[in-house]
């Protein structure tokens, strides 16, 4: 071919595939003015990096007041942080209700317990979007019976706390009221007078919730039917829980103990439409048994690991989490649809996959290689180190220049 069309095709391809750089928006302490401004013009891929300091927003503040909802499409987003590993130090009093964005909160506490409004919960939404609390605090309004309240849109809380807040006479609160689909991992809910109210509960496809977490703090762990009982010698109507729900026995884990255990049809938990993330998990050996839950992160974020990388078109951050225990000494697994990431990026052949936990990136990129299966399927397959736990972890794509 000739060269001059060569280099005209993959200008034209840059042209129409632009590689996009997430902005972080550094938020100085208690700065409400600055957060404010940034929630407004803050992106798809955006992160919004909070100072280690209290940010009191105002009187029954709502954060959705301030997003510019129009930017966003279906399956974009923007992350909220902390400002450091211990969500005890970020303190946001501000809650979330009927924001149509999928958002990602991490390492922060976010609380309604000033609140006076009676009508909002701390997080309420319904929508066609997801939202995620990773490693945070959500402390309920007081004067609302509901502490988080999910209808229509995907929830997921990932290493976190639901507080209650509530005066003792408050009547039958709810920590999470769900309709819409749940996935909750190595989390805590204390302080109600029941845990998780589910309705119909019957329908074991919509959460995704298991023994790893702590729901002994409250009265009731689990309640499926919440009833008036009208008791006719005292004349008084008491608000009780009628219906237990089998919280921890409906459903089954998807990573049981064995050898060469595969996960198939992960569901994105940032993707409100239950979309199948593009992979598969292979496990070598689990010693015991847990939930594996994966997500795409919409941002680029954490800050790409050397500064000459291209993003993608869409970044290609990819995180882990799972409750189960793999043996030590055994490398685990990632298979991505080749296509599926190649198609963000003009030069596939400089394709490089990175690992991040904790706070830092792995020096190296990780081993990469390319199976392709009986049915002409292609994968991208992705060794990890060897980890006890598979938990926080991110894989990400790059292309080197």
């Amino acid at each position: 071919m000739n060269p001059f069309i060569t280099t005209s095709i993959l200008a034209l391809s840059c042209f129409f595939m632009p590689l996009i750089e997430a902005t972080i928006y550094n938020i100085g302490c208690a700065d409400v003015v600055d957060f404010k401004a940034k929630l407004a013009v803050a992106g798809p891929g955006d992160v919004i990096q909070l100072s280690a300091c209290t940010y009191n927003m105002g009187t029954d503040y709502d954060l959705e007041t301030d997003i510019n909802e129009s930017k966003f499409g279906v399956d974009e987003g923007f992350l909220i942080r902390g400002g450091s590993a211990d969500p005890v130090d970020t303190v946001v009093k501000a809650a979330m209700n009927y924001a149509d964005v999928n958002v990602i909160f991490e390492d922060l506490t976010l609380t309604a317990e000033d609140f006076t409004d009676g009508y909002m919960s701390v997080i309420e939404e319904d929508s066609d979007k997801a939202f995620l609390v990773r490693n945070c605090i959500i402390k309920s309004n007081p004067n609302r019976t509901t502490g988080v309240d999910i209808m229509s849109m995907r929830g997921g809380f990932i290493k976190s706390t639901i507080q209650g807040m509530h005066a003792a006479t408050l009547e039958q609160t709810v920590g999470v009221e769900m309709e819409g689909d749940v996935v909750m991992l190595d989390s805590v809910v204390q302080g109600f007078q029941t845990g998780i109210f589910k309705q119909n509960y019957g329908e074991p496809e919509n959460y995704r919730i298991f023994d790893d977490n702590d729901f002994t703090g409250n009265n009731v762990e689990c309640c499926s039917n919440i009833e008036n009982i009208y008791d006719p010698v005292t004349g008084i109507c008491t608000v009780t829980c009628t219906e237990f729900c089998p919280l921890l026995n409906s459903n089954s884990p998807n990573t049981p103990t064995g050898n060469n255990v595969q996960i198939w049809g992960l569901i994105n938990l940032m993707s409100e439409d239950n979309t199948v993330l593009p992979l598969k998990v292979k496990f070598p050996k689990v010693t015991k048994t847990g939930e594996t839950a994966a997500y795409k992160v919409p941002a680029a974020f954490p800050v790409k690991p050397d500064p000459t990388y291209l993003i993608g078109t869409t970044p290609q951050y990819y995180q882990f989490y799972s409750t189960a225990e793999l043996k030590r000494n055994k490398r685990a697994k990632v298979f991505f649809r080749k296509t599926f990431i190649d198609n963000n990026f003009v030069d596939t052949s400089k394709i490089v996959a990175r690992f991040h936990i904790g706070n830092s990136w792995r020096l190296a990129p990780l081993p990469l290689s390319v199976k392709v299966q009986s049915n002409g399927r292609a994968f991208y397959v992705v060794k990890l180190p060897k980890k006890k736990f598979l938990k926080g972890v991110t894989i990400s794509f790059f292309e080197t220049l």
